[in-house]
Order: C-alpha cells, then structure tokens, then sequence
C-alpha cells in the first residue's frame, strides 16, 4: 500500500468539505423551503379562518335582518287585519244608519206624545222615540 501525498490527502479532504458544505446549503435551503412552505400553509389556514369568520358575520347579519322584516311583516299583517276589521265595522255602522234612513215612519205617529215604535229590518232592531220639543217637532232614533 503506497502512501499518499499530504498534498493529495489535503486536496482530497478539501474536496470532502466542499462537498459537505455544499449539501450542508442544500439541506439548508431545503429547510428554509420547508419553512416558508409551513409559514404559508400557517397563513393560508389563518386566511382561511378569517375568510370563514367573515362568511359566519354576514350571515348572522342577514339572519338578524330577515328576524327584523319578519317582524315589521308580521306588525304589518297584523294592522292591516285590524283595518280589515275597522273598516267591517265600518261598513256594517254605515249599513245600519242607512237602514234607518231608509225606513218610513208611519203616518198615524203623533208627536205630540211619546209614543215608541219597534220596527224589524234585515234582522235589525230599532226602536224609534218620538217626541215634542219646544214649538219644534223632532225625533230621535237609537239602535
């Protein structure tokens, strides 16, 4: 076996350490790879969150307006039932004092008495008071 050279052997260990360096910056860049690999990941998940957080808020905002037209619907609905009903009332307090003027009054009434006349219409009662006030001759009628 021959001896080698200090000067190849010197050679050849720099070499070696060239060599080693040289993985030493690979391994090095594949880690900082890795690292901005994970720190984008990291960030794309936070983004992601923010993103769903973002959706959820503007759905609970939506959901509290659809509560709040809801509500004015139902406040509508329910005054317009009760126009319904006042103008049903209406119609019928406008129908009774039609039917008492249309009725006629019999030609035997006398005013000079109180006399008090019951009269059927359209399944009303009315009952009718006649009487004298003053020098005036006036009737009233209640129903």
């Amino acid at each position: 076996m021959e001896v080698a050279n200090d000067s190849d052997v010197l050679l050849s260990i720099q070499d070696v350490s060239a060599s080693v360096k040289t993985k030493i910056l690979h391994v090095k860049t594949l880690d900082n790879l890795l690292f901005e690999k994970k720190k984008k990941t990291k960030q794309n998940k936070q983004n992601e969150r923010a993103d769903i957080g973002l959706v959820q808020n503007k759905a609970q905002t939506m959901h509290k307006r659809l509560q709040k037209a809801f509500i004015s619907a139902q406040d509508i609905s329910s005054q317009a039932q009760q126009l319904d009903k006042s103008q049903t009332r209406v119609e019928q307090v406008l129908q009774r004092v039609k039917l008492i003027l249309d009725l006629k009054v019999e030609k035997d009434c006398s005013f000079n008495k109180k006399k008090k006349k019951l009269y059927k219409r359209n399944n009303f009662l009315f009952y009718f008071f006649f009487k004298k006030k003053g020098n005036n001759k006036t009737s009233g009628a209640m129903c």
